[in-house]
């Protein structure tokens, strides 16, 4: 009997060991990437400590500013990572009212100084939906509360609320490069897979043909066989 090599597919995809990785490795990145920017926080409270608020005002801004940070942080750690870590419809919800209600109590000390907590609710809708749906939603969550605070806030002048804006110019820059680059990555990947298994394919396929090449050459010798050399062709 003949016996030929015979060619493995390719896995369907990394083995799990390696999947975790990947995505621990991605949500640390994910995390550490919107930790820096939380160095902005700091405009809440430089605000209320250059104006006349009291003791226990100032105590409100600051403990406000750090419950926000660390509801922001959880979300960021939960699902800056990858597409299949976004949080639900409700879950996205419900964070971006807690958010919101944890700057709503800082308006009437701080005023429009307020705005700075903006972008961190609008980073967190747009990294975790697509473009053409978290773009849209987190410029709403920065430009309604600005429109209204320009209409509506004594404190507030276009630096107050363009610098808020400017960041979110660098969040939708960041979201839109990303997004495409990760559509670009995976296509790459499904290419090479695909060739992969093109080139497997060939293989089987050669594999196959020349096996059955020599059956079908040994089955003809076997058949002139059968008179002239019975034990022969019994062994072909």
């Amino acid at each position: 009997a003949m016996t030929t090599p015979t060619p493995h597919p390719p896995e369907a995809g990394p083995a799990p060991t390696q999947r975790t990785a990947e995505h621990g490795q991605g949500q640390v990145a994910g995390f550490v990437y919107a930790s820096i920017w939380l160095v902005f926080l700091a405009v809440p409270i430089i605000a209320v400590f250059n104006s006349d608020s009291g003791t226990w005002e100032r105590v409100l801004v600051c403990a406000a500013t750090a419950v926000f940070a660390l509801v922001y942080c959880r979300g960021a750690w939960a699902w800056f990572t990858c597409e299949e870590s976004a949080p639900s419809n409700r879950a996205l919800l419900a964070t971006l009212v807690v958010l919101g209600a944890i700057g709503a109590v800082t308006v009437p000390v701080i005023g429009a100084f307020a705005l700075a907590y903006t972008t961190y609710m609008a980073a967190l809708a747009i990294f975790t939906r697509p473009p053409l749906v978290g773009v849209p939603i987190g410029v709403l969550l920065w430009a309604v509360p600005s429109a209204a605070g320009l209409l509506l806030a004594e404190t507030a002048t276009m630096w107050v609320v363009g610098g808020p804006g400017i960041g979110m110019l660098f969040i939708v820059a960041l979201r839109i490069t990303e997004y495409y680059e990760t559509k670009g990555r995976l296509h790459s990947e499904q290419l090479r897979a695909a060739e992969e298994r093109s080139t497997i394919a060939r293989d089987v396929h050669d594999v196959l043909g020349h096996s059955l090449t020599v059956l079908h050459v040994k089955a003809q010798l076997a058949r002139r066989l059968m008179e002239s050399d019975p034990g022969r062709a019994r062994a072909e």
